[in-house]
């Protein structure tokens, strides 16, 4: 498998895993936590919502950050594959995307640990440990956005698998994430109207890359 259809598969299984699990299986099987709380209230009802379900949490979130890593991991690889104009764009872009896998594995060690915590009667500290996880995803939508902005646009001046609508799309979107750095998107129906087109137009790249690398 070469490196333009493997960035392709995980172009499609990422966001389409993510959503699965972040968005239906996590709120069916485990439950939200109540609005207008603190947030060291939010961060220890979560916890105790995951301790409740310890196993099915643990299982939920590894498949989940696997599959949101993954989706990164296939934007450095497409940005890496591209040639000609599209590659001086796409090369600061190939940085981006690895320092948003290296935040996002922080992010989810730091609420493991702050689980264990949790299960110690250790409430502040796991409380801390929380809100400092949810901090570090704090500058998503900046780098996100930024990423998808300059991959988009290299792939409108490459000639390669994918086509040049979809970076258009992709850098579109990418503005829009890019709102995220001025508008909050938590518990907001602008920020579910551009995580879900972000994800839909991140997984239509990765099929439109796959079959015409086929």
């Amino acid at each position: 498998m070469n490196t333009t259809r493997l960035a392709s598969w995980l172009l499609i299984v990422g966001p389409i895993g993510m959503l699965a699990v972040w968005m239906f299986l996590s709120p069916m099987l485990i439950g939200d936590v109540a609005e207008g709380l603190t947030s060291s209230e939010e961060a220890l009802a979560y916890l105790q919502l995951n301790l409740d379900n310890e196993v099915i949490s643990l299982v939920l979130d590894m498949i989940g950050g696997l599959c949101f890593i993954g989706m990164f991991a296939g934007f450095a690889l497409l940005a890496r594959s591209l040639q000609a104009g599209g590659a001086n764009v796409a090369a600061l872009c190939a940085y981006i995307f690895p320092a948003m896998i290296a935040i996002a594995v922080a992010g989810f060690g730091l609420s493991i640990e702050a689980l264990n915590h949790f299960k110690d009667g250790e409430l502040a500290e796991a409380s801390a440990l929380m809100v400092a996880s949810d901090g570090l995803f704090g500058a998503m939508p900046t780098m996100w956005g930024l990423g998808t902005i300059l991959l988009g646009l290299g792939i409108t001046r490459d000639e390669g698998a994918t086509p040049a609508i979809m970076g258009w799309i992709l850098a579109l979107f990418g503005v829009g994430m890019l709102s995220g750095t001025f508008i909050s998107f938590s518990n907001s129906p602008i920020g579910m109207v551009v995580w879900l087109g972000m994800s839909i137009a991140t997984v239509a790249t990765g099929v439109t890359t796959l079959r015409k690398a086929d």
